[in-house]
């Protein structure tokens, strides 16, 4: 399964965004193939510059864009990872709490409600769709548990990591 963002979000993760920046980053990081695209001082590198990329994609093209880089797309996928590589779990900590400190608790009360309110829209849209394709039923409901507990981190009042 490669990791890239999700099926779910339409490909407007991109909209607003350095599609350039974006694109070289994403090369620079991820084999396209599915296979384990990084070590894990490799991922911490990554994440480290994917939030210094969201600072400066949330100056220049808002909060929205660098909320769905950041975190719909890079901590989700980062998420996923960790679920088949389990030595990617020690850097969700670290992660998140970063995250927590680029966005205030407003603006990720504000941007996951909007994130809930596509993710329901989409899989609505699917469950109404007289399509062929549609997404597995269990890779969408992963999907949401695994955002839910990443909004659980996102909006904790304490992490109580040290």
């Amino acid at each position: 399964m490669p990791l890239l963002a999700w099926t779910w979000h339409p490909l407007e993760l991109r909209d607003g965004c350095d599609a350039v920046l974006a694109a070289a980053f994403d090369r620079k990081h991820h084999d396209l193939s599915g296979a384990l695209p990084m070590s894990v001082g490799q991922m911490h590198k990554a994440w480290i510059e994917q939030c210094d990329a969201a600072e400066r994609i949330k100056l220049r093209y808002g909060l929205k864009a660098a909320f769905d880089y950041l975190v719909v797309e890079k901590l989700l996928n980062l998420a996923r990872a960790a679920a088949d590589h389990p030595e990617f779990v020690q850097e969700l900590p670290q992660f998140i709490a970063k995250v927590r400190l680029l966005f205030t608790p407003e603006e990720m009360r504000t941007e996951i409600a909007r994130v809930e309110r596509e993710m329901h829209e989409s899989n609505t849209a699917v469950a109404d769709d007289d399509d062929l394709i549609q997404e597995d039923p269990i890779a969408v409901a992963r999907q949401v548990d695994r955002f839910a507990t990443i909004k659980d981190l996102l909006t904790a009042r304490e992490l109580g990591i040290s």
